[in-house]
């Protein structure tokens, strides 16, 4: 008979696969947010470049 590897919390307590997850989740939607915060960044700096270069080509 094969030993029992299942994890029983106890009353109260999540099982470690779901903190795990939580924790991966966390990490995934610092990731995001850095990212779109990048893209934008960049976006708003090539719009104004683009406005700056219309605005020379005006004058």
């Amino acid at each position: 008979m094969e030993p029992d590897y299942t994890v029983n919390p106890g009353p109260g307590e999540a099982p470690l696969s779901l903190e795990f997850g939580l924790i991966v989740l966390g990490i995934g939607a610092l990731i995001f947010v850095y990212l779109v915060f990048k893209l934008w960044r960049e976006y708003r700096q090539r719009s104004a470049r683009r406005e700056a270069e219309s605005d020379e080509k005006s004058e």
